[in-house]
């Protein structure tokens, strides 16, 4: 689970770069998917410059933004957030699922 504040720039294109190489290395049983700590964009497909930059580099990209939930920090072996704010933010979250 890749975590920044709206989910619509950074973390969905970190979730396709990944998804793409797990895919392109013929790996399974992964699953990736990304979140922000805002709930600003919940719903909202990825900003049209983060879209434009994935299909120039052959990306496929389908994602519609969601909001960190207690329940990824059991669903997910991994959270890997963009920034230290957004660390500060999902930790808030981890610590309300206590």
């Amino acid at each position: 689970m890749f975590v920044c504040l709206g989910n619509i720039c950074r973390s969905p294109m970190a979730e396709a770069i990944l998804a793409h190489k797990v895919s392109q290395n013929n790996l399974s049983n992964f699953h990736i998917e990304s979140c922000d700590t805002a709930g600003y964009h919940i719903g909202e497909a990825p900003d049209y410059r983060t879209t434009a930059v994935a299909e120039k580099h052959g990306l496929p990209i389908n994602h519609k933004a969601q909001q960190l939930m207690p329940s990824h920090f059991d669903e997910f072996d991994y959270l890997i957030v963009m920034d230290q704010s957004n660390k500060q933010n999902a930790l808030k979250v981890a610590r309300s699922a206590s």
